[in-house]
């Protein structure tokens, strides 16, 4: 059995409704991208990763306490090296600082350089 991730199940969907809306069915595809938009929106914390300065920025974390936690969460899909080879986190993962969540969301996006993290 293939494991499946979130994004591939909202991807998967993205595409089903893209069918749907050539298909004539333009109704239920405007509901399931609603309702994908809505999905998608509730579980960016789970499904963004971030980079150990920031992941330290929001936390409050010193990058030494979050290396130290790495394997912990690298076995549980909670972190990740990247294809530079440098350590992720998973943003739910990392204990937030109160306040500091907009900001590290607002720093990603703009490295990205889209509006929306997917």
């Amino acid at each position: 059995m293939t494991t499946l991730t979130l994004e591939q199940v909202l991807a998967d969907a993205r595409e089903h409704a893209s069918t749907l809306k050539i298909t004539g069915n333009s109704g239920q595809a405007a509901y399931l991208e609603q309702l994908l938009d809505c999905v998608a929106s509730l579980t960016e914390d789970v499904r963004m990763f971030v980079g150990e300065s920031d992941a330290a920025l929001a936390s409050g974390l010193a990058e030494r306490t979050l290396r130290r936690r790495f394997n912990e969460w690298l076995e549980t899909g909670h972190a990740r090296y990247n294809v530079r080879n440098e350590r992720e986190y998973r943003l739910d993962i990392v204990r937030r600082k109160p306040g500091r969540e907009r900001a590290i969301r607002a720093r990603v996006r703009r490295r990205l350089g889209r509006s929306a993290v997917t």
